[in-house]
């Protein structure tokens, strides 16, 4: 039996309980075996930086050319308020997919090359290829700054024996007609690092797929963890090989993409079909999570909630212009919440029709100079105008309707197309810099897009041969 003494602090009494007797009556759980866990990633090569300021190390980046299908598509999403599109053509093959034993026979691609996909013949070519093959890793990189949605702006696809970086900017009018069939195809097996992708393709390029496994949702399943596991991690444990993250916040958009970045866009892939290999021995058709392969498959995709606090960015505003304006201009705008309110619903209209996010379009602290315009002359008002020629003309319309550009006698037969620009003799002039969106006769210059390509261009040599 445990042992009590009663000990007295200051006039309470309080009873100690000694414990040595208490193993006899409640003996120490059983032992369970030790976990083999590997050394963590140096922490060095997975650094966690700040999103908007990780972005500004890469230097100014300009929005490449884009072709028209491009263009359309990206308009057509941004005025939808669902998803449309049908159902998978392949539902009852998704249903009833399984591995079978081929699909886990193991593989090596460490000898795989680099290949450059920036044109439809080499897109083509690619999937020729691809079709020839039993299973594919499949990736992509998004820019989520320079549109109104992210958007889809780099495609790595690696097999055994080559990895493909693609560039859907230049290729897109061919991506759902070429790399559609493959992604139904059930006789190959599509990996995947999370769902975002799928999703993605299926946005962007109207595309389904059949035949997917998550390997992220794979690995977290057969090791009963509840925590989704990094892609870097993994492959150190499987393959011992520290993937250098320093690209992983990185301006997709740009163009042309320097070698080093490339590659990094390519080890994704390669060493997610490598890892893939050497983790078929500890699993088999039944260690899958088919149920979750059928919803990669089925589910549409859907948009995300817009979040529009317009008092949050009103407080932001009058916080931003409290030093920059004078007392009485201050108390006009604290008093312009209806007018403001307006011009977020003309702000985000407009980012839709121009394909901007809202916010790089016209910032908080932007609008408020535009409400100090109303109060001054038309002359200011009619410079802003002209200044921004180059937005498209609803746009500038229904900035005049808010404005009520009638009792102002502002000339609405303006000639936007006119390239001269009057300074704005006002004290926006030097802040008020607004986004212009790229001219809409703007060719895509392939010289300009292309991805930097190797000495020796593999895609002469690709083979078609079925690996077994």
């Amino acid at each position: 039996m445990s042992k009590f003494n009663s000990v007295v602090v200051k006039g309470l009494t309080y009873n100690i309980i000694y414990f040595s007797m208490i193993p006899r009556f409640f003996p120490p759980p059983p032992a369970f075996p030790p976990v083999d866990t590997p050394n963590p990633i140096p922490k060095a090569l997975t650094p966690k930086k700040d999103f908007w300021k990780a972005l500004k190390d890469f230097g100014p980046v300009k929005k490449p050319p884009v072709t028209e299908e491009f263009r359309q598509r990206r308009y057509q999403l941004n005025n939808m308020s669902f998803f449309e599109i049908d159902n998978n053509p392949m539902y009852d093959f998704v249903y009833n997919w399984k591995l079978d034993v081929k699909m886990l026979k193991v593989n090596d691609n460490s000898d795989s090359k680099l290949c450059i996909v920036n044109s439809k013949e080499k897109l083509i070519k690619m999937c020729e290829h691809l079709q020839s093959q039993s299973e594919i890793a499949i990736d992509a990189e998004f820019d989520v700054t320079s549109f109104y949605h992210d958007s889809v702006v780099l495609i790595q696809i690696s097999t055994n024996e080559y990895d493909f970086v693609i560039d859907p900017l230049i290729v897109f009018a061919e991506i759902k007609d070429q790399l559609g069939p493959i992604f139904l195809n059930p006789n190959i097996v599509k990996i995947v690092f999370s769902e975002n992708d799928v999703r993605a393709f299926q946005r962007d390029y109207g595309v389904w797929f059949c035949g997917v496994i998550d390997y992220q949702n794979l690995r977290k399943n057969m090791s009963g963890s509840q925590n989704n596991e990094g892609l870097a991690s993994i492959i150190y444990k499987d393959l011992n090989i520290t993937l250098d993250k320093q690209y992983q916040i990185y301006p997709w958009i740009k163009r042309p993409l320097p070698l080093n970045v490339l590659e990094y866009a390519r080890n994704d892939t390669k060493f997610l079909l490598k890892s893939w290999n050497v983790f078929k021995p500890k699993m088999n058709s039944l260690s899958v999570n088919y149920a979750n392969s059928i919803t990669l498959c089925t589910k549409r995709y859907s948009f995300p909630k817009i979040k529009n606090n317009v008092s949050k960015d009103f407080e932001n505003m009058l916080m931003r212009l409290s030093n920059k304006f004078e007392n009485k201009d201050l108390d006009k705008l604290k008093n312009s919440y209806e007018r403001f309110k307006n011009l977020c619903v003309w702000r985000d209209n407009s980012a839709r029709i121009i394909d901007v996010r809202p916010y790089t379009f016209v910032n908080n602290e932007q609008l408020g100079y535009i409400i100090k315009l109303e109060h001054s002359s038309t002359e200011d008002i009619f410079n802003l105008y002209k200044w921004s020629n180059k937005w498209p003309i609803q746009v500038i319309y229904k900035l005049l309707d808010i404005f009520n550009a009638e009792s102002l006698n502002v000339n609405m037969d303006i000639d936007w197309e006119d390239d001269s620009v009057e300074s704005m003799d006002i004290q926006c002039s030097t802040d008020l810099k607004l986004s212009i969106s790229s001219s809409p006769n703007e060719k895509v210059n392939s010289t300009q897009n292309d991805l930097i390509l190797t000495a020796d261009d593999p895609m002469d040599n690709l083979t078609t041969k079925r690996r077994v």
